[in-house]
């Protein structure tokens, strides 16, 4: 039997075994009176604002928690006081996006996810959720994607109930991915890799939509409507930018500090599936520009 994988929003469609559609009301465990407060960690990040805004518009009480609020996943600090309180705590944290880790990306989210953990059971936190990556339990020699399956692991024995989310490549972080792989000639070296990419506020929702239903004790993930080869997304902000620099298909390049290949990095069912389209995103990136 397929297994329902429910959501409201009506920019996503779920996806089950068998490739079913349904549009079913996500399992919430709380009413549009009842009193509810989320904590975010990570919350001023790419994810992070956007689910923050997206669980405001439903007029829930949202924490952000963030460094420049006093609050430090590494060494605890403010941890305990940001989710005093909380019914759901969200850990979105990204420290690439900052350059600013000091210690390995493994050490980061390990740390973390102990930190939250410890800190969620004492303030008697109901629902711990992740964002983690499509690709985080079969690329482990990368040491992003090792970090991110090290973080659901010690979500999954945290002993609070749990849902992990994983997410495809957003489109907002693919000009990221172009600088890491710039070499010092200035060409672009990526591998044929494809993906099912997803716009980051259609993830937002879909976040937001997972905090306040029933944890789900086990992983679904998330990606965009279509497939597209890393070096058409990478090809298609350059032009956006105005930028000369030139991408250059190899089997041999690396992806997040690994060789993978003619991989192909769509999202496993159960999925949810975002309806935002690169090409229509990008046009409206442009405008905005």
């Amino acid at each position: 039997m397929a297994t329902r994988l429910a959501c409201r929003h009506p920019s996503v469609t779920c996806l089950t075994d068998g490739d079913d559609l349904y549009r079913p009301d996500w399992p919430f465990t709380w009413t549009d009176d009842c009193l509810m407060k989320i904590t975010i960690l990570g919350g001023t990040g790419l994810a992070g604002a956007r689910v923050a805004a997206a669980l405001r518009n439903r007029g829930i009480e949202t924490i952000v928690a963030s460094r420049s609020s006093g609050v430090d996943v590494l060494t605890g600090v403010g941890l305990s006081e940001a989710l005093a309180g909380a019914q759901v705590a969200l850990d979105l944290t990204d420290p690439r996006s900052r350059g600013e880790l000091g210690v390995t990306l493994l050490d980061f989210h390990a740390t973390a996810a102990r930190r939250l953990g410890d800190a969620a059971r004492t303030a008697g936190v109901g629902h711990v959720v992740i964002l983690s990556a499509i690709g985080a339990d079969r690329l482990v020699l990368s040491d992003f994607f090792l970090a991110k399956i090290t973080q659901e692991s010690l979500v999954r024995t945290c002993g609070i109930p749990f849902t992990i989310i994983r997410t495809a490549t957003l489109f907002e972080q693919i000009y990221r991915i172009v600088d890491a792989e710039t070499d010092a000639e200035g060409a672009i070296r990526v591998p044929p890799l494809e993906l099912r990419p997803a716009a980051a506020a259609d993830v937002g929702e879909i976040v937001a939509e997972a905090a306040v239903g029933t944890p789900l004790n086990d992983v679904f993930e998330v990606g965009g409507p279509e497939t597209l080869d890393l070096a058409t997304l990478m090809r298609g902000m350059l032009t956006a930018n105005v930028d000369p620099r030139g991408v250059v298909v190899e089997n041999d390049a690396l992806f997040y500090g690994m060789q993978i290949g003619a991989e192909r990095l769509f999202p496993r069912q159960p999925a949810v599936t975002t309806e935002i389209r690169f090409e229509d995103w990008l046009r409206e990136f442009v405008a905005r520009a």
